[in-house]
């Protein structure tokens, strides 16, 4: 049933057989703790994961029952489960050994609203020392966010660009005028707004808001698009991922869209050549 998806039938299979708590199949009790998760069901799904740790002596299973659970669970109740990480003479969690996938998904939890606490800061630092190596542009983009949402402006600027430079799409362009915005830096936020205004609506609506700023001025200024050289390289034609729910205008969550940039050697990297520019400053 696993296989076909079939996530009722399964937890109904689960619930009625009294012989499923005895099951020993590690693989087999991920499935059916999958099940429960799917079938909106978290406390079921969180009961099996915590039966396989209390259970098992075995490293690669319970490694493997952190990272189900991490795929399956809100981070309240994966934390429960971190908790029963074994700890060694020093003290250190068996489960540190994830560590970057555990704090990834604590600063996500934490930017959709799903957990207060801050991350730890040698925590974060941990991923962000992963995030800075790596070609995925979404994991310097998740720091980037996440320093934006604690108002950390000037941190998060410096990791919206990382990201932009390693590839990222229209998202992380839209956090970095964002970014760039909260800062003071108008004219870069106006820039950055109106090169990608074609990939996402809210830069879109972010440019116009820009720009009505400067036109209700007391003494307004003006633009034409320039067809000079580029200042930055086109931004991917692949089409970005849709954002999240959120009121336009306003920014926006990460996505998980793996777009690349083509452009290099360029001041915001991933933009294109045309951009407004102001006769009067």
């Amino acid at each position: 049933m696993w296989n076909e998806k079939k996530w009722k039938e399964l937890v109904a299979y689960a619930q009625n057989d009294p012989m499923v708590a005895e099951i020993g199949d590690v693989d087999i009790l991920w499935s059916l703790a999958e099940g429960f998760a799917n079938a909106k069901q978290k406390a079921g799904a969180l009961a099996i994961y915590t039966s396989i740790l209390g259970a098992s002596t075995d490293a690669a299973e319970r490694i493997g029952t952190m990272h189900k659970a991490i795929a399956n669970l809100q981070m309240v109740d994966v934390e429960k489960l971190v908790a029963m990480g074994r700890k060694d003479a020093d003290g250190k969690n068996e489960f540190d050994v994830i560590l970057v996938d555990i704090v990834r998904a604590r600063v996500s939890a934490y930017l959709h609203d799903e957990r207060k606490e801050e991350v730890v800061e040698s925590d974060l630092k941990v991923f962000e020392d992963y995030a800075r190596g790596v070609d995925d542009p979404n994991q310097p983009g998740l720091v980037a966010w996440y320093r934006y949402k604690r108002q950390q402006f000037k941190e998060a600027l410096e990791w919206f660009k990382l990201a932009l430079s390693k590839g990222g799409d229209s998202m992380i362009a839209h956090g970095l005028a964002h970014a760039l915005r909260e800062l003071g830096h108008f004219r870069e936020t106006e820039e950055v707004a109106y090169a990608w205004r074609e990939k996402l609506i809210n830069n879109r609506i972010l440019f116009v808001d820009i720009l009505e700023r400067d036109l209700t001025r007391e003494i307004p200024l003006t633009w034409r698009p320039s067809g000079s050289p580029a200042t930055a390289a086109s931004p991917p034609r692949t089409p970005p991922a849709r954002p999240r729910r959120r009121s336009p205008g306003t920014p926006i969550t990460p996505a998980s869209s793996r777009s690349r940039s083509n452009g290099s050697n360029a001041r915001w990297r991933g933009c294109p050549s045309r951009r407004p520019s102001t006769a009067t400053r």
